[in-house]
């Protein structure tokens, strides 16, 4: 794991985080799959409720993305106190 890895890794936090938001701290290029695939981090997508909003449909998701207890360890994060995964 490198540096930019553990950024992003105290990014995502508790609460998670989309994509946009692993990419302004790491960078453009930067490929979180390896993250994932490594069993660090992990996704969670939530079907987005009914709205009046014409761009959102109702198979329209959210997605960010959050740490697994690996990847709270990690950072020295308690791995009890994660919410999603």
């Amino acid at each position: 794991m490198n540096e930019t890895d553990r950024r992003v890794l105290e990014r995502i936090g508790y609460k998670g985080v989309e994509l946009a938001q692993v990419l302004e701290t790491a960078g453009g290029d930067y490929d979180i799959d390896a993250l994932i695939r490594t069993g660090y981090v992990g996704i969670h997508r939530e079907r987005l409720g009914e709205t009046t909003d014409s761009r959102i449909g109702g198979d329209e998701y959210a997605t960010w993305y959050v740490l697994t207890a690996r990847g709270a360890e990690t950072i020295g994060l308690d791995p009890n106190l994660l919410s999603c995964v």
